[in-house]
């Protein structure tokens, strides 16, 4: 039986589209940049109890957020409220929500807490990255400073997830 030989052409051609395919995939850019996050409210570092405490966030990844978790707990751990946002698939993503400040008289043996402010966000790729914030509540009403009481609010003085929820998206997509 005759050997069969493979042409030359046929060679050169599977090589160049090897090497096409190949350096195709070797110039996309891995996405190893963390989403970013900003908090642009709460702006002041102390509220008084029953005041309305506004969270305002900027975040962003060069590439697309995958989700974003908050959660807000105080000293006692006794009130935590979580939020998550899940398969946004957009690059810029606005939070605008609110939680009523709330001191627990019967856990607190003083007049006064920290509410700690934790955001997670991660990106399409598995970057992540973590912002914290604080706040401290404090009874009474504080110079220069609206102290909301429960008519006010009409929310009642508790954090029982009573939240403003308002999500705006400035992707353009």
């Amino acid at each position: 039986m005759p050997k069969k030989t493979i042409p030359m052409n046929f060679i050169k051609q599977t090589t160049l589209i090897f090497a096409s395919i190949l350096l195709v995939f070797s110039s996309c850019s891995k996405d190893d940049k963390a989403p970013e996050i900003a908090f642009n409210e709460p702006s002041m570092d102390l509220y008084g109890i029953a005041d309305t405490v506004p969270l305002k966030l900027h975040i962003e990844d060069d590439e697309e957020l995958q989700s974003v978790a908050i959660q807000i707990t105080n000293d006692e751990n006794a009130d935590v409220i979580s939020m998550e946002w899940s398969h946004i698939h957009k690059s810029h993503l606005m939070i605008d929500t609110f939680f009523v400040a709330h001191l627990d008289t019967a856990l607190s043996v003083t007049d006064m807490c920290n509410y700690y402010i934790l955001v997670e966000a991660k990106d399409t790729a598995g970057n992540s990255e973590e912002e914290k914030e604080s706040v401290h509540i404090m009874e009474g009403t504080m110079e220069g400073h609206d102290n909301h009481s429960e008519t006010d609010s009409g929310m009642g003085d508790h954090m029982d997830g009573n939240m403003g929820d308002h999500m705006e998206d400035h992707s353009g997509m």
